[in-house]
């Protein structure tokens, strides 16, 4: 993180505008999960009109270097005050033969710089959506197995064949591309070695005396 030489006043203004700051809405449809969460408009919407009347402002300017792209949260105040942050985002696509790699496609590319935005963005101003993320991940953490196994039974894109939930950030890239197969992290890097679904994964180390 980089700053002005002082952002006393950036900082009083910002307490001013957090205390009159609305939860985000979450106005958009996870068909996967099953249920809504707050886009990047609806963050912005939630926060920008207390952050202009105590004359703060934010702007993200996107770079890109080689495979990566840097997406700058700047918040500035009429003071000339600022406060910046830098985040590191690479677009993924699923490689059929060789897991994820980078990728050029500009659906890919979108969908980083969307999610990036809103994650720096919201870290910056500490903005909330109507729910903690934190909720929902409690929430599947206490899925059957049971539940899980229908899930992969009838096809849920948020399920990899292991039974592992997948995270938001996948469950997007997957609907943008329904032809591909859902893996988690762990499975997409063993389909890579051509491993086995779920092999040593974790819940399954002690049965192999690991």
């Amino acid at each position: 993180m980089e700053k002005s030489e002082s952002i006393k006043e950036l900082s009083v203004a910002l307490a001013k505008a957090q205390a009159e700051m609305e939860p985000a809405k979450k106005e958009s449809e996870n068909p996967f999960y099953r249920s809504k969460y707050s886009d990047l408009a609806s963050v912005l919407n939630a926060s920008r009109k207390a952050l202009s009347k105590h004359g703060l402002s934010v702007i993200q300017p996107v770079e890109m270097e080689g495979d990566f792209y840097f997406i700058e949260t700047v918040l500035l105040h009429e003071s000339g005050e600022w406060i910046s942050s830098r985040l590191k985002i690479t677009p993924m696509k699923q490689v059929k033969e060789s897991g994820w790699a980078p990728s050029p496609d500009p659906q890919s590319i979108g969908v980083a710089i969307s999610y990036g935005r809103r994650y720096a963005y919201q870290a910056m101003i500490c903005g909330a959506a109507e729910d903690d993320d934190g909720n929902q991940a409690s929430g599947l953490e206490k899925e059957t197995n049971e539940e899980l196994d229908k899930e992969v039974e009838r096809g849920d894109q948020s399920v990899c064949p292991c039974g592992e939930k997948l995270n938001e950030k996948s469950i997007a890239y997957y609907a943008a591309h329904p032809t591909y197969e859902p893996l988690c992290f762990a499975c997409s890097t063993r389909k890579k070695n051509k491993a086995p679904y779920g092999f040593n994964r974790p819940k399954d180390r002690s049965a192999e005396g690991a």
